[in-house]
């Protein structure tokens, strides 16, 4: 689950952390916080560290929103539907397919919502082809390709799903960076001659790994990965290889 406002930043180990509460009480609605905590961290108290505290406040959060008492969304992800991953489907050609399918929709990062990213603009259009995947796809879970800031696709994710059904996969802390082995993934543009840049393959292949099995772990049926276009294929090619059904798609406002 995604950070409710900018300024909390947590590791993508921790928000993918805040989802799973938000999971456990969904689908334990008598059970305390202490007992959740205990199950998901294997331990009764939140762990120090230097954000420890805000880790703590978005967990209780997404607590909050899980009671009974709190609004629903049409959408759930509770344990019947979880359940329903083990069904199998075989394609025209006699092929297993797995559960869940996908897509990919591979945009220019100027329009995600980020004013940080360099030529960003405001681009109604954008969310509107992503409000009307989420509704006419029927996805569940949303993944995205994002920095550190609150995105369109999030807000958007959260008005039409609730609460656990969007998720910034992308490792964008140093910490995070540390502790998956990613380096550098782009290299400069030379001073002189043509804006030829070289992308390191390696680094990137890292990261889309990281952006598929959490995809995969937290979609229930349907689900949306938001992504700059360069990885759009290469995502899609991943997916398609462990046996899912995946759509590719691009939206680049060369225009505008």
């Amino acid at each position: 689950m995604a950070p409710a406002t900018s300024t909390i930043k947590l590791t993508i180990e921790q928000r993918e952390l805040s989802g799973l509460f938000y999971d456990e009480a969904y689908d334990h609605p008598g059970e305390s916080l202490k007992k959740i905590c205990k199950r998901v961290l294997r331990q009764t108290s939140f762990p120090k560290t230097p954000n420890g505290h805000r880790f703590e406040q978005e967990v209780r959060r997404a607590y909050d929103l899980a009671r009974p008492s709190a609004p629903r969304k049409s959408v759930t992800i509770g344990a019947a539907n979880r359940k329903g991953r083990q069904e199998r489907e075989v394609s025209p050609s006699g092929k297993i397919m797995r559960p869940q399918s996908f897509i990919i929709l591979g945009v220019s990062h100027r329009v995600q919502g980020d004013e940080d990213f360099r030529d960003a603009f405001d681009d109604p259009t954008y969310r509107d082809i992503v409000k009307e995947i989420i509704s006419g796809e029927r996805i569940d879970f949303v993944g995205e390709e994002a920095a550190i800031k609150t995105t369109h696709a999030e807000r958007i994710a959260q008005n039409l799903l609730g609460t656990g059904h969007y998720l910034n996969v992308d490792p964008v802390l140093e910490e995070d960076k540390e502790k998956y082995g990613i380096g550098e993934t782009c290299l400069p543009c030379p001073l002189t001659g043509a804006p030829v840049y070289g992308w390191v393959v390696a680094e990137n292949e890292k990261r889309e790994r990281i952006w598929v099995d959490l995809l995969i772990k937290r979609t229930v049926a349907r689900g949306l990965l938001i992504c700059g276009f360069y990885h759009t294929f290469s995502v899609a090619a991943k997916l398609l290889g462990m046996g899912f059904e995946v759509e590719a798609r691009t939206y680049l406002p060369l225009e505008k």
